[in-house]
């Protein structure tokens, strides 16, 4: 529904509903439709029920199209735009007393605007805590639709 919403934020692994993913789990015409869908994802390194492929492909479908170039590393990941952690960006003062676990992979479109993000959790499993759902926010928040549109307004 992306008429609806100006940005997404799966939590725990890639999108998988009955075992699909990539672009199989958006609805059918999405890829053509024109729609942006900034994306923040988190998932824990302990999860046992995410794997390397599953991230690459789903993460590789939403970078393709909310126009990022996509560059693989050569060991199966994508290479990041940008990495912030726990030294730099989720610190005490903003917030974050668990912020050293946080380690996220920026992508961006050639203008520099950060259109997703993947966070992994250390020594997490499949579960969340409160600071994700702040970090998310605080991505999600700079995003609008104006007039039901498909791109989005940078706020």
């Amino acid at each position: 529904m992306p008429e609806m919403f100006a940005a997404l934020s799966p939590w725990n692994g890639p999108v998988r509903v009955g075992g699909i993913i990539g672009m199989e789990a958006f609805s059918e015409g999405f890829a053509e439709s024109g729609y942006e869908m900034p994306y923040w994802m988190y998932l824990g390194d302990n999860d046992p029920v995410t794997n390397a492929l599953d991230l690459k492909l789903e993460l590789g479908t939403i970078l393709s199209l909310d126009g990022c170039e996509i560059h693989e590393d050569g060991q199966g990941g994508l290479v990041p735009d940008e990495i912030w952690t726990g030294e730099g960006h989720y610190t005490e003062t903003a917030g974050y007393a668990e912020g050293d676990r946080f380690r996220t992979s920026l992508y961006k479109r050639k203008d520099g605007t950060v259109m997703a993000g993947m966070t992994v959790m250390k020594d997490m499993p499949h579960g969340a805590i409160m600071e994700q759902s702040r970090a998310a926010w605080e991505f999600m928040k700079h995003f609008r639709r104006p007039g039901n549109g498909k791109k989005i307004e940078i706020i």
